[in-house]
């Protein structure tokens, strides 16, 4: 019984990891490097005569776009990797969170096998990220399917009645059957105003709808279908589900460490498309005459920027050694496991992965300071856990700790020699006292709060204050060292900021439960690391 409750749970979790190269090990490709001539283009292909899966979708609400002109560059810094301005408006079908962390634009042909699959898992991903994706959805008929253009204006005409997503289903579920009756058929089916849907079918703005989508693939250089950008990045091919959350997975964390930095989530796309090239040819939209320009307004106001780039906060400082005088306002996040009193005079977070040696090796260091300082040392424990070992294991502990046994889980982890091995771990309900099917089901726990959630906040956390730093790394009261610290530079560092606390309680009359908040809000970065 437990291995089959741990096997269905590790497939579950079993995931790429957050800071995956895309590209060969998932066979993705990252450049703009194309077929030579237009094709439709596929992964593994599926079970023969797999039928499309009937859905219902929630489109997304009319939100006005905040456009890469519309934002400075100050986050340009944070965001990595290749991205290229993939614009899209308000006339592009779309469903999902209408402030996403993620965008992806899928350019699509509705005659083209492999854009069905992709469709499949792309809607279906859509959903089970429905708080956090937003899907749109571009017209890209290819030459060589004669039906393609025709179903592309009827999916259009269906959008302009709000059956944009109805239709699209049909359509990918009958791709040998789209005829101009059939198409009507479909329309009818589901539950259009004909007349007008023939009116629009035929009308010049969607036929020119069409052929600026087709424009824009040009511009992109895409000959094959299915192409799909993801917070401007770029992938082909009908991808496995497991590939596209493993994409959607690491521009989560991308996102949220540009929450943390101050961006307001209205404006996450345009930051991510501010970061790359403008595309060749591309002109700004006229305004309306008379009209003056609006400048974006998104629901949560972005932080006043910082004096210096948030992923560079550090740059002189010598690892291994405590920053100078410098106290960094790292919040502890919610819910995170922690050993020692809330109201201590001193908290030290730590970020740490389980497959570490050197996280490893501070283990004593820290256990001999929290017995020194029995009522005044707090240690709040944070994952840095990036490749795959490392948040397998920080899944199996979040998960442990979800039932109040997270430093069991640790000190298990922690004595593991050698590379993570999952047969080892399918006792580890039992080892610990588990009850296995909360375990079995936390592990899989995507909303907030659930493991996988707050290894993405942990790892986006860790970037807003010095980059991409190595495990372990620690903030004494806000005071950053990395590396193998030893007791010695640990206790010289909590005996210091002790004397500050004790001080500051004094002079602010603050109430002790209350004291690293109040401290953390006179610290340098407060106002980009307000996020859990």
């Amino acid at each position: 019984m437990l291995r089959s409750v741990w096997s269905t749970a590790l497939l579950s979790f079993s995931r790429p990891p957050l800071s995956l190269a895309l590209g060969p090990t998932l066979g993705l490709a990252l450049g703009l490097t194309l077929a030579a001539a237009p094709g439709c283009i596929g992964k593994r292909r599926p079970a023969a005569g797999q039928e499309a899966k009937a859905k219902a979708s929630t489109p997304t609400a009319p939100v006005a776009l905040v456009q890469p002109e519309d934002v400075d560059d100050r986050f340009d810094v944070l965001v990595e990797g290749e991205r290229v301005r993939v614009r899209y408006d308000e006339r592009d079908p779309a469903m999902g969170a209408a402030e996403p962390l993620v965008t992806i634009v899928e350019f699509s042909d509705f005659q083209c096998p492999f854009c069905s699959r992709l469709a499949d898992t792309l809607h279906d991903v859509a959903r089970e990220y429905r708080d956090e994706v937003k899907l749109v959805f571009k017209q890209l008929p290819l030459p060589m399917h004669a039906n393609a253009e025709p179903a592309a204006r009827a999916a259009l005409a269906a959008h302009q009645q709000g059956k944009f997503w109805e239709l699209h289903d049909t359509l990918f579920a009958n791709q040998k059957a789209l005829g101009d009756a059939q198409l009507a058929t479909y329309a009818s089916a589901a539950g259009v105003d004909m007349n007008r849907w023939r009116k629009d079918f035929q009308s010049d703005a969607i036929k020119t709808h069409v052929a600026d989508d087709k424009a824009l693939a040009t511009t992109l250089q895409i000959r094959s279908t299915p192409t799909f950008y993801v917070n401007g990045k770029f992938f082909k091919g009908a991808q496995q589900p497991e590939q596209v959350r493993a994409i959607i997975d690491q521009e989560l964390l991308a996102a949220r460490t540009l929450l943390q930095a101050g961006a307001a989530r209205g404006e996450l796309y345009a930051r991510f498309l501010h970061a790359a090239p403008e595309l060749p040819g591309w002109k700004p939209k006229a305004k309306e005459p008379g009209k003056p320009a609006e400048p974006a307004t998104p629901d949560t106001p972005a932080a006043e920027p910082a004096a210096e780039p948030a992923a560079d906060l550090d740059a002189d400082h010598v690892p291994g050694q405590p920053s100078r005088v410098t106290n960094y306002a790292v919040p502890i996040g919610q819910g995170r496991p922690s050993r020692g009193p809330a109201d201590a005079l001193v908290t030290i977070v730590e970020f740490g992965a389980f497959d570490c040696d050197e996280c490893r090796a501070v283990q004593p260091a820290l256990d001999k300071l929290l017995k020194k300082y029995p009522k005044d040392v707090r240690l709040v424990f944070r994952q840095l856990a990036e490749e795959i070992p490392p948040r397998r294991m920080a899944q199996l502990a979040l998960a442990a700790h979800a039932q109040g046994k997270f430093w069991a889980a640790h000190d298990e982890l922690m004595a593991m020699e050698g590379e993570f091995d999952p047969e080892t771990a399918k006792t580890f309900p039992q080892t610990l006292g588990l009850d296995e099917t909360k375990f079995s089901a936390d592990l899989r726990d995507r909303s907030e709060g659930g493991p996988i959630d707050l290894i993405q906040k942990d790892v986006a956390a860790a970037k807003v204050f010095q980059g991409s730093t190595p495990a372990p790394a620690f903030y004494v009261n806000g005071r950053f060292i990395s590396g193998n610290a030893s007791f010695e530079e640990l206790d010289k560092l909590v005996v210091e900021e002790k004397a500050k606390a004790e001080a500051f309680l004094a002079d602010k009359k603050v109430p002790r439960a209350k004291l690293y908040e109040a401290m953390r809000a006179t610290w340098r970065g407060y106002d980009r690391a307000q996020a859990p």
